[in-house]
């Protein structure tokens, strides 16, 4: 497991002189999310290096035997596997009750991700224990087609690793109360936005845009194509986790939860929304 936590985004410490006054307004407003790491890797080689209890993308599930396998909502076809979390890997973070032990799993029926949101074609599942003896658990998974489903076109897997950051999420987060704070001038916060706009142009890796921080758990969603309209404008709840940019692809997926019901380790009610650039 990475727990490394991040002190402070580089951001603040390159920023000017001028806007020394705002540091500590941002420095206090930092909002802390686990960072995602996947690790592709192949399930053919001799050496791979996956159990059934890792957390990860794809592959076969962590499943007990003696519980009833997840379906499509749409034709009763067994759903893949979208990702699970060995809930231990994941450090724990201020103001986000994730479960510390357990499996949670996320699994996707249909063809394409923007197929399922709207038929809801998607379930959520959590094992508060983990059963370690494989004697309990399914080990033949040949009752899925995969043929006919997401894992068609997105047929890899990837191991999962976590750790610790903190940033701004400026644009649906900072910005706000920066904006009516009383002892800001609102010139000093127009030209801080325009600052931060070019310093995550000229400076995030691979033609990232603002706000673009990867797959995560917590925090706030990636800026990216119609996702305000598309997610954050008719979520309900926080963000419980992001794949974005999944498996490289233009798909950006985002599952969001009550507070309430997370801190009951209750996933029946977690919603499900796709967009992409």
């Amino acid at each position: 497991m990475l727990n490394q936590p991040q002190s402070e985004p580089q951001i603040l410490h390159d920023l000017p002189a001028e806007f020394e006054v705002v540091k500590p307004l941002l420095r206090e407003n930092l909002i802390p999310y686990i960072q995602i790491s996947e690790i592709e890797v192949d399930e053919s080689h001799p050496d791979y290096p996956l159990s059934r209890w890792h957390s990860k993308i794809g592959g076969d599930p962590y499943f007990p035997s003696h519980e009833a396998y997840p379906t499509s909502s749409v034709n009763g076809a067994p759903m893949p596997l979208l990702a699970q979390i060995n809930c231990a890997d994941v450090p724990p973070i201020a103001g986000f009750d994730f479960p510390t032990k357990g499996m949670l799993q996320f699994y996707v029926g249909g063809l394409q991700f923007y197929e399922a949101v709207p038929n809801k074609d998607f379930q959520v599942v959590y094992f508060p224990e983990i059963l370690e003896d494989e004697e309990l658990l399914v080990t033949d998974f040949s009752f899925i087609d995969l043929a006919e489903t997401f894992r068609r076109s997105y047929d890899y897997i990837f191991e999962l690793k976590f750790s610790e950051r903190r940033d701004l999420f400026w644009y649906l987060q900072s910005s706000n109360y920066l904006y009516s704070h009383e002892d800001v001038p609102r010139d000093l916060c127009e030209k801080l936005d325009r600052w931060i706009t070019d310093y995550y142009y000229e400076t995030q890796p691979d033609g990232r845009e603002l706000d673009q921080l990867g797959s995560k758990l917590g925090g706030y969603p990636d800026i990216h194509g119609t996702i305000e309209e598309e997610v954050v404008d008719v979520a309900e709840g926080r963000l419980l986790l992001e794949f974005s940019g999944f498996q490289g692809y233009d798909d950006y997926l985002f599952f969001y939860i009550k507070d309430d019901d997370l801190r009951a380790c209750d996933f029946s009610n977690v919603e499900f929304f796709q967009c992409s650039d």
